[in-house]
């Protein structure tokens, strides 16, 4: 079922959340791969879990093709498939959402996964990645309202508000 936060999204399934803000999806050769964790989302919600999935607005830069293929793909499957699986391609506020995140509520257990890892092809084969998976309500609380206030943040830009982090025993 793999490791790391694919491990988790793998195992999500009926009344599970997977929630995730990714900078760079798609592939660096110019054309579209839909590699495995774009896949193992849409599998999640297939599954029966709930998922959301913010992609920064990112349009490439004439060598790298964006990330507007990939939120058009998984706006596709949400349209046309009987899934609960949404996409925002935006900002957050007046800047781009460059978290590399992911929160999963599996069986009751709050994970959060949080680190440098761009889910693109060159981020699984060519660079060191680090991502941190932490199983704490207080972290994940933390981090789905922001989630949560990024997410309304891209249809009202006076939702955008960071809160402070509350005091946790972690």
């Amino acid at each position: 079922q793999g490791r790391g936060h694919l491990g988790l999204v793998n195992r999500a399934g009926a009344g599970d959340v997977i929630l995730v803000q990714v900078n760079v999806t798609s592939s660096w050769d110019g054309e579209l791969t839909l590699h495995t964790p774009v896949q193992s989302y849409v599998e999640a919600a297939r599954r029966g879990a709930s998922v959301r999935i913010m992609i920064d607005s990112w349009e490439g830069d004439g060598t790298i093709i964006g990330n507007l293929p990939v939120y058009n793909y998984l706006a596709g499957v949400a349209a046309t498939e009987d899934i609960d699986l949404e996409v925002q391609l935006g900002l957050v506020g007046t800047r781009r959402q460059h978290n590399k995140l992911v929160l999963a509520e599996i069986n009751g257990g709050r994970y959060t996964s949080i680190g440098s890892l761009n889910e693109s092809d060159r981020a699984y084969k060519l660079t060191r990645e680090l991502a941190i998976i932490l199983k704490s309500d207080a972290v994940y609380t933390y981090h789905r309202n922001m989630f949560d206030l990024d997410w309304a943040c891209n249809a009202d830009a006076a939702q955008c508000v960071t809160p402070a982090l509350p005091d946790a025993d972690l």
